[in-house]
């Protein structure tokens, strides 16, 4: 798993794992900010106390987004989340594989973070996946 260079420790291990260490359940709407200072709405993420994730966007080229995540510090969260994509007629052309780490505001209301995509292209002639390209990286808050 991508997190584990967070786990120093057995004992840091077991309190960053125990359930009442894991606050970040519940789901969320995330919107994005429009030209002129409106927001709109972009998503739905849900995170189970279990530490798995479940998410959907507006998107309608993207599956559904499941991963998992979990605590690495006081306010501070990772997970990683899978989705296919499709072109427009709706035939399967690839795989996304994101992995995001943030930290949210002591008010508990908003968060900043970091998000890493690595995008799969799907190629019928060959069955295969390929890297589309670099892995990018972005930021919010």
């Amino acid at each position: 798993m991508f997190c584990s260079g967070y786990l120093t420790s057995r004992q840091q291990r077991r309190r960053l794992l125990a359930p009442t260490a894991s606050p970040y359940k519940g789901s969320g709407f995330l919107k994005i900010a429009l030209p002129g200072g409106d927001f709109a709405p972009f998503a739905i993420d849900i995170f189970h106390a279990e530490r798995s994730y479940i998410g959907a966007n507006q998107n309608p080229a993207h599956s559904a987004h499941i991963g998992v995540w979990l605590r690495v510090g006081d306010r501070r969260f990772v997970f990683s989340t899978t989705f296919f994509t499709r072109d427009e007629k709706g035939v399967f052309n690839g795989i996304v594989k994101a992995r995001s780490s943030f930290t949210l505001a002591e008010d508990l209301k908003s968060d900043d973070g970091t998000v890493e995509r690595i995008v799969m292209i799907y190629r019928e002639r060959s069955s295969r996946l390929y890297l589309a390209s670099r892995p990018t990286v972005c930021g919010w808050s």
